[in-house]
């Protein structure tokens, strides 16, 4: 069984295919691509004139924004003007109020430093001069305590009162008295350091202290000396004012008296000795303690001095940083109110820069407009004045030459507008070629696509019946196989001849034939082996 599928080919018929009308151009072809061609000019023309329009109406619409705009920005950069004018003037009056406000405090602290410091210069002063009053009634008790004695001394020794001439000015109330003047001068001092309190004149104050200490020093020797030279002239006129009253007892008095005298004047040496010390002791440790008291005042002075200076530069740093962030913010907002001025000032020259182009542009059409109107005028009255001097004969010349003119230029127009026109009915017939092989090129490409498919078809149809011829001898070989074992066994030559030829015949005989004698072969021995079996069954029985 062969399995035969015949492909039918497709038969294109060759076509010539012009580029160029073969046939003449008729009157309708011109006039149907001159309309065309006018109907296309119409319609670029109404294009343009669209496009200009909505051109024209998109850079009114963007003017009139830019000019609305303008006035916005200006509307509220005045707005941002007077607010900063009013804020800055504000803030002016407040700085000012502040100040004022800092200045009365400021005078009030110092009215009341000032009024501290004299009510303290003033309890000093009383304090001094209460001490000096002191000082000079010891003085003058002890005067007369000496002036009482010497008197009972004289009177004992019965010689005219001698009153001994002292000096003005004590060892103790002068020392009291610079120590006073000098406790005086800390004060004042240490008032005046306190008072100050800018960090500039802090190095100003410890050299005033350093020089200070420096002149107490200085003062505390220079009173000492003065103090033994003042002690060494007591003593000197004390020795004078003994030896005068012994030569004068010596004169005068009994050995016994001399005796007396020398064992009195012993121990008033021994007296003046014992105060002299006594007061050096006291000198010196009032120096001593003087001296002590000033190096802690200069020590704790300096101690807070270095606080205050601490203190100070903190201050001064976190106000200095303070400052500098202030500063960097108004930066920061300066050159953004910069920028946007800077850039709402170009946009307005912008604008104007726009507006002013319109302008030169209108101006400049203007005047070229004027220009050719002058010249086409001078020409015009120029051809009339070369006309008007032209002779009859020149006129006539001149007509026929023009009407020449006119008709060779009214050919060349008609020529070239039927030129023009027969372009346009060649670019019309050549597009229509120009489509029709476009279209038979798609035909050809569709036709070649249908060939592959066909020989694709073709190839599996031939290949499946390749597989069916051999799946269909394999069949057939297996129902001979079939047929010639479901026939029975035959055991005389002769039988197995008719089987040989019984299966030659077979050979001949279709597929289905022979599994038709296959099955009935099969039945035929099913129903031999049941007949079989019962007689079996029956023998055995």
């Amino acid at each position: 069984m062969e399995v035969s599928t015949p492909l039918t080919a497709t038969t294109i018929e060759p076509t010539t295919n012009t580029l160029y009308p073969m046939a003449g151009i008729q009157e309708w072809e011109l006039e149907r691509a001159m309309a065309l061609s006018q109907l296309q000019q119409h319609r670029e023309r109404a294009n343009n004139l669209e496009q200009k329009i909505e051109e024209d109406k998109r850079l009114y619409d963007k003017h009139r924004m830019s000019l609305i705009n303008e006035i916005k920005l200006k509307e509220v950069l005045n707005e941002k003007r007077i607010q900063n004018m009013e804020k800055h003037y504000l803030e002016h009056i407040q700085i000012l109020h502040k100040q004022l406000d800092q200045e009365r405090q400021e005078r009030k602290i110092e009215a009341k430093d000032i009024h501290q410091r004299y009510e303290s210069m003033i309890q000093n002063e009383q304090k001094k001069h209460e001490r000096r009053i002191c000082s000079f009634q010891q003085r003058l008790s002890a005067k007369d305590y000496e002036y009482a004695k010497l008197q009972k001394d004289i009177r004992l020794t019965q010689s005219p009162p001698i009153s001994p001439r002292t000096p003005d000015t004590p060892i103790h109330s002068d020392c009291d008295s610079v120590a006073t003047d000098e406790s005086n001068s800390t004060l004042t001092l240490i008032s005046s350091s306190t008072n100050t309190t800018p960090v500039r004149l802090l190095q100003e104050k410890v050299f005033k202290l350093q020089v200070h200490q420096d002149e107490l020093e200085k003062n505390h020797q220079i009173e000492l000396e003065k103090q033994k030279l003042v002690f060494d002239k007591e003593c000197s006129y004390l020795q004078q004012k003994i030896q005068d009253l012994e030569s004068l007892l010596k004169e005068q008095q009994e050995p016994q008296q001399q005796q007396w005298l020398e064992r009195l004047q012993k121990e008033y040496q021994k007296g003046a000795q014992k105060v002299y010390q006594e007061r050096l002791q006291q000198i010196e440790q009032t120096f001593n303690e003087k001296h002590k008291l000033t190096m802690e005042s200069y020590r704790g002075d300096l101690a807070q001095m270095k606080e205050r200076f601490i203190h100070e530069t903190q201050q001064l740093t976190m106000h200095q940083e303070a400052h500098c962030q202030n500063l960097v913010s108004e930066h920061e907002h300066t050159l953004t109110e910069m920028k946007e001025q800077h850039d709402n000032e170009m946009e307005v020259l912008r604008i104007e820069h726009q507006a002013a182009l319109a302008d030169l542009e209108f101006y400049m059409k203007r005047e070229k407009q004027d220009a050719l109107y002058d010249c086409e005028q001078t020409w015009k009255t120029k051809l009339q004045d070369v006309r008007t001097a032209m002779s009859d004969d020149a006129i006539k010349v001149q007509k026929y030459w023009d009407n020449r003119i006119e008709e060779a230029a009214s050919a060349r127009e008609t020529e070239f507008t039927h030129l023009v026109g027969e372009l346009e009915v060649v670019k019309d017939r050549l597009g229509r070629e120009i489509e029709k092989c476009q279209d038979m090129t798609r035909q050809l490409n569709k036709a070649a696509q249908d060939v592959q498919l066909h020989k694709k078809t073709k190839a599996i149809a031939t290949q499946e019946c390749l597989k069916l011829q051999r799946m269909q001898r394999r069949a057939y070989t297996l129902a001979v196989t079939v047929a010639s074992v479901s026939q029975p066994q035959h055991n005389t030559m002769n039988e197995i001849n008719e089987v040989d030829e019984t299966i030659d015949i077979s050979s001949n005989l279709s597929l289905f034939d022979l599994l038709q004698r296959s099955i009935s072969q099969i039945t035929r021995l099913q129903a031999q082996n049941s007949m079989m079996e019962k007689v079996r069954s029956l023998l055995y029985k």
